[in-house]
């Protein structure tokens, strides 16, 4: 009897470590959350986004987990319809019917503009995020449609339903659950590749502005931003700065719009003759705050915003000045502010 009893303690014992591991093993290979999520929040600052002209990146919100992370999810891993070209950090995709020469050359200008953009982002937002920083080693997805009515398609697909990205030449796709935010993918118009290279809308100045997307999406806690609301312009004004899309002219009508239409701590106002304004006149502040304060100062305040709200950022900047006067006092003294109109023309909304 007392053989039987130790028997079924043996078997017990072998069974409840069996049981732990397995739990174990499952928890260690599961994300855990990162975010305090409250989904109604965040659809009412992304729609407030949408609202004032963020029509240029989608955003899927996730409730709960886990969500896989992998390059296994992308659109691209279909052999019979995409041809990839990849390293280390990136994946490009491009229509497995386009010219292969042509396919093959597009995919290295992508790679070398993506390489080249990582050093400015480091120093310009504070980071950069390698497969090794991301969970289960993604790489950054880059897709290239062959012809302009593919370019809303593949958007659609990547983002699992129907979105609106007429007027975009380049476009962010993510996913942001509990566990964390994934970049489904950064899609490039045909279009790009036709221009001139000294012409604004070129591939080079919207990979870069897409790539700072990247960076932005993946590093704000959403739990955060949900809450305080970040305006339109703190993303879109770094990606344009960083994506060189500068092309200065006299702008004192620009000057007093922003005097008279623009607070900091909102969305900038997208009616009246100055559209677009979160893209200039955005990239306007962040180039102030680089030219007065130093080339830091952009990274110290975007990495601020990660995790707090517009006013913090903006209090650790100016301790003891109005940062909106200060702005005012550099613009109005350079007065080479870029005309709306005139980038309007140019540099469409990504």
């Amino acid at each position: 009897m007392k053989k039987n009893n130790l028997i079924y303690i043996i078997v017990g014992f072998i069974l409840l470590a069996f049981i732990t591991g397995y739990i174990y093993h499952r928890g260690k290979h599961r994300h855990p959350f990162r975010y305090e999520l409250d989904l109604t929040d965040l659809n009412e600052w992304y729609h407030g986004l949408i609202d004032n002209g963020g029509d240029h990146f989608v955003i899927n919100f996730v409730d709960g987990g886990p969500y896989d992370f992998t390059n296994d999810t992308d659109l691209g891993r279909d052999s019979l319809v995409w041809t990839k070209k990849e390293d280390e950090y990136f994946i490009v995709y491009y229509p497995r019917d386009m010219d292969p020469r042509k396919g093959s050359f597009l995919a290295n200008r992508c790679l070398d503009v993506a390489h080249e953009a990582i050093p400015d982002l480091e120093r310009t937002m504070g980071k950069y995020y390698y497969p090794a920083d991301v969970m289960d080693n993604r790489k950054l997805g880059i897709y290239l449609p062959q012809k302009p009515s593919d370019y809303g398609r593949v958007i659609n697909e990547l983002f699992g339903s129907t979105t609106d990205s007429e007027g975009s030449i380049g476009m962010t796709v993510a996913t942001v659950t509990q566990c964390g935010a994934i970049v489904e993918g950064i899609v490039i118009h045909p279009s790009c590749f036709e221009a001139d290279a000294h012409v604004l809308n070129g591939y080079r100045t919207t990979l870069r502005h897409e790539m700072s997307h990247y960076v932005y999406f993946m590093s704000v806690d959403y739990g955060v931003i949900a809450e305080s609301r970040h305006p339109l312009w703190v993303s879109e004004g770094i990606a344009d700065f960083i994506g060189r899309s500068r092309n200065q002219v006299s702008g004192a009508d620009s000057i007093q719009f922003i005097a008279g239409r623009c607070d900091l701590n909102e969305n900038f106002p997208q009616d009246g003759p100055y559209p677009n304004s979160s893209y200039w006149a955005g990239e306007s502040f962040y180039k102030f705050i680089s030219d007065s304060i130093g080339r830091k100062a952009p990274a110290a305040f975007i990495s601020t915003l990660y995790h707090a709200p517009v006013e913090s950022g903006l209090a650790q900047l100016f301790p003891n000045d109005n940062p909106k006067e200060k702005w005012l006092e550099s613009l109005r003294q350079n007065d080479t502010l870029r005309h709306p109109e005139y980038l309007s023309l140019l540099n469409p909304k990504r």
